[in-house]
């Protein structure tokens, strides 16, 4: 009986997503942002030009202690990734479990990195995280493309308005990159960004939900938000606020986790797309890893980075290089 799982499951939520999309939508999500990264052959040299934090730290000593300990966190979870890369073996075994390790690595080098910005006396949950990261990094000359593309807004106007600059005319979006194997550079940033701008409405959706959306609609007598009070109350309920990298990464997690879990390993078999899936979150994690490393060598000083490396040769157990730190 083909697919007996899934045709019940359907029967009892026709919500349940299809397993094209949900498998899909994640391996092409890693296959815009790892192209992206592939196409700058200038990366390192971008990496050393990011403006760094210069205000005076609160605890110092605090701030880089906690600083290296989430960095080291974070190779931990990138070498799980890069170790099962280069022993090979069946890779849907290993797919779901990967991408939750590869999101913890994007987690613990984004904590890192707000170490070195603010002082974080509690850890925050992982909303928090990605919000001040986005805040601190999520821009132009504080982190490379495509970590620095972000929305800065949660209002419709807004978002769309942010997302015609990104575009810049480009019109290619995630739905047309789901068939393909491989992107080109500008077929990779459309997707990107459409993943962006979808996140970005999940987060406005979370904010301000339909049921909330109705009653503004009902309290100024109007159908639609194009009435321009409705509209104005919409938009103060909305306000600021910041959607970035790690809000993507984290929203495929979560997704991985258990909207679309089942398909990570069921159905439309394809080893070779999923391999290459497996190598586009290593070089995303690397990439990112290398890219905090900088700012905490840049932040904290070259003797306490160096010493932090040091101890590694001696008493770090992992097989995997720790070139990525080197930058």
């Amino acid at each position: 009986m083909p697919q007996w799982l899934k045709n019940q499951l359907t029967d009892i939520n026709p919500a349940q997503p299809k397993g094209y999309f949900a498998k899909r939508g994640v391996q092409t999500w890693a296959s815009a942002t790892a192209t992206i990264i592939r196409d700058n052959i200038n990366i390192d040299a971008d990496i050393r030009c990011l403006d760094v934090a210069s205000h005076k730290l609160k605890d110092p000593r605090i701030q880089m202690i906690r600083s290296y300990e989430h960095i080291y966190l974070a190779y931990q979870n990138y070498s799980a990734i890069a170790a099962r890369n280069v022993c090979g073996g069946a890779p849907y075994d290993m797919s779901r479990a990967l991408y939750s390790t590869f999101y913890y690595s994007i987690y613990c080098a984004s904590i890192a990195m707000n170490w070195t910005s603010d002082l974080l006396v509690k850890e925050p949950n992982h909303t928090q995280v990605a919000n001040l990261w986005t805040q601190n990094f999520g821009k132009p000359k504080r982190s490379i493309a495509p970590f620095s593309y972000a929305f800065t807004s949660m209002i419709p106007k807004k978002q769309k308005e942010l997302l015609s600059d990104y575009l810049s005319g480009n019109s290619f979006n995630s739905n047309d990159a789901l068939a393909l194997s491989r992107l080109t550079p500008e077929q990779a940033k459309g997707s990107y960004f459409s993943f962006l701008n979808g996140t970005a409405e999940q987060s406005a959706i979370k904010k301000l939900s339909k049921k909330d959306l109705d009653k503004i609609l009902a309290k100024h007598n109007a159908k639609t938000f194009n009435n321009k009070e409705a509209a104005k109350e919409r938009d103060a309920s909305l306000g600021n606020g910041f959607v970035g990298f790690p809000h993507v990464a984290y929203r495929f997690r979560r997704k991985a986790h258990y909207r679309d879990a089942l398909y990570l390993g069921y159905e439309n078999k394809d080893e070779e797309k999923m391999n290459q899936f497996l190598e586009d979150l290593e070089l995303i994690s690397y990439t990112y890893i290398r890219m905090a490393s900088y700012h905490l060598k840049s932040r904290f000083g070259e003797d306490d980075w160096c010493s932090f490396l040091e101890d590694l040769e001696e008493n770090n157990n992992l097989s995997t290089p720790l070139s990525v730190f080197k930058i």
